[in-house]
């Protein structure tokens, strides 16, 4: 009998424990979903690159799992995807130091301009004399295929008019320059600055560089090289091309550079709503001897006001999609 007491009161006892943990597993549960109800995220794209690679590398050749990613010293987790530029800016060199290229750059550009699909904009900027930037698609097609051998000196170089675009550009626009690479150096600091500047607002240049020596020139070329540098250091491309004269058949670029001009990776971060800018800091999680750096904005955020009002739901991954076609 005093055994069969015992077993009730402990059975008894156990019940109730058992229920004790059920009512805190459910509160802390009511907890966990109050606290993500009150702490709304918004899911903000990053344009992403490695140093020294094609603007698709990042997404196609690595996982999220290969970077370590702090927002404000705290790791966070990512998603990659692959998004295509809404709007190619064509910047040409129309000065008179192209006159000896002018032929070569002029039956390179209608293969630069066609990259460009139908919903997508078209922006010409022609640098001569003056700084000229065409908006409308069909229009800047026409000014284009008019333009005439260069005679104008020009008074302004191409890292200035790279300076007024960047701030008038949206993230991920794409920004060609079709240049020899043989103007005015500028020094390391201004260099620096205006990578800086491109970077942060999202926007990668590339570069066509038509010289004499082709790419063998760049490295002993201060300009050409410092281009080249710019293109690299901002997620974009860099060519060289040299002057042809059989030009009526020919097809002078790669058939994969306008796709990594027009295509680049993303980084899917999630942020706090109402958060402040932050600072973003992206490395390798095991890094080797001379890996490369990553072309990343320094600051991110905060959530634009249009989606920040509630909780913002994890779409389908998108990594994988359409690296390999147009």
């Amino acid at each position: 009998m005093i055994a069969l007491a015992v077993h009730r009161v402990v059975t008894l006892i156990c019940d109730k424990v058992a229920c004790m943990f059920r009512v805190i597993v459910f509160c802390l549960c009511l907890g966990c979903m109050g606290f993500a109800q009150q702490s709304p995220s918004c899911r903000i794209e990053v344009p992403a690159a490695v140093f020294g690679t094609d603007s698709l590398a990042l997404a196609s050749n690595y996982s999220p799992r290969d970077l370590k990613i702090r927002l404000d010293g705290r790791e966070t987790i990512c998603d990659f995807s692959v998004n295509r530029a809404q709007r190619l800016v064509v910047l040409v060199d129309h000065r008179e130091s192209m006159v000896e290229y002018w032929a070569t750059l002029a039956h390179t550009l209608p293969e630069v301009l066609a990259a460009v699909k139908e919903e997508e904009n078209l922006s010409l900027v022609i640098l001569d004399e003056a700084v000229t930037r065409v908006d409308n698609r069909k229009e800047g097609s026409n000014a284009a295929s008019s333009l005439s051998t260069p005679k104008a000196q020009g008074t302004r170089s191409i890292y200035d008019v790279l300076s007024d675009l960047s701030t008038t550009l949206q993230p991920g626009d794409a920004v060609v320059v079709l240049t020899s690479g043989m103007d005015t150096p500028i020094g390391p600091e201004e260099i620096a600055g205006l990578r800086s500047t491109l970077v942060q607002h999202g926007v990668r240049i590339s570069s066509i560089l038509f010289l004499k020596e082709g790419e063998q020139a760049i490295d002993v070329l201060l300009g050409p090289y410092e281009l080249k540098w710019l293109a690299l250091a901002t997620g974009g491309s860099s060519l060289a091309v040299k002057p042809s004269r059989q030009l009526s058949k020919a097809t002078l670029l790669p058939s994969d550079f306008m796709l990594n001009v027009m295509k680049y990776s993303v980084l899917e971060l999630e942020l706090p709503e109402g958060s402040a800018s932050q600072r973003l800091a992206v490395t390798w999680r095991h890094p080797v001897k001379q890996s490369p750096p990553f072309v990343v904005p320094e600051t991110v955020g905060p959530c634009p006001p249009a989606v920040s009002a509630s909780l913002i739901t994890r779409p389908p991954s998108k990594s994988r999609e359409g690296i390999d076609s147009k």
